[in-house]
């Protein structure tokens, strides 16, 4: 399956100036518990964005350019949006495919995806500049998987399901 995952602000901000808006323990927890084991897709913003590649998981990222990998085989590159589609179609027959960011990558997916992950903060930041797409929520079913408070920040775990 192809699965978006994000945390998103109330009106759909991802984030600003290369980095994430917020960063809720409990978002990051939820995040590790979902992806962990999986392969996860970028783009080499996001990658180059990661403080080091996420423990085991496999890396797929989208690039026109190179991105730095100096520490083993499992980060895959590719340039070509077509051959990334072929590689994810391929890997989601058997198991999970998260698409990790950022807006770009989640546009591209939006269409493929089967589910979306996403951490709905009761919260806004005007200075976003990346967001997560819209999405025609009628064509999911709506599942609350957990709420929780942090820093005096509401949100809710929620995932939709593709009818």
């Amino acid at each position: 399956m192809i699965k978006l995952i994000a945390a998103v602000g109330s009106e759909r901000e991802l984030g600003k100036k290369g980095e994430l808006i917020w960063r809720l323990k409990g978002d990051m927890a939820f995040f590790k518990t979902q992806t962990i084991g999986r392969t996860v897709v970028m783009g080499a913003n996001t990658f180059k964005s990661l403080p080091k590649k996420l423990h085991d998981r496999i890396h797929y990222v989208l690039t026109s350019g190179s991105v730095q990998d100096n520490d083993g085989n499992d980060v895959r590159v590719f340039t070509s949006v077509g051959k990334l589609f072929e590689e994810v179609k391929g890997q989601a027959t058997n198991k999970d495919v998260f698409i990790i960011g950022g807006q770009t990558m989640y546009n591209l997916f939006l269409e493929l995806a089967d589910e979306i992950l996403l951490t709905e903060i009761e919260a806004t930041d005007k200075k976003a500049d990346a967001f997560f797409p819209r999405f025609d929520k009628s064509k999911y079913t709506r599942y609350v998987i957990a709420s929780n408070e942090e820093s005096g920040i509401k949100y809710s775990h929620v995932r939709y399901v593709r009818k």
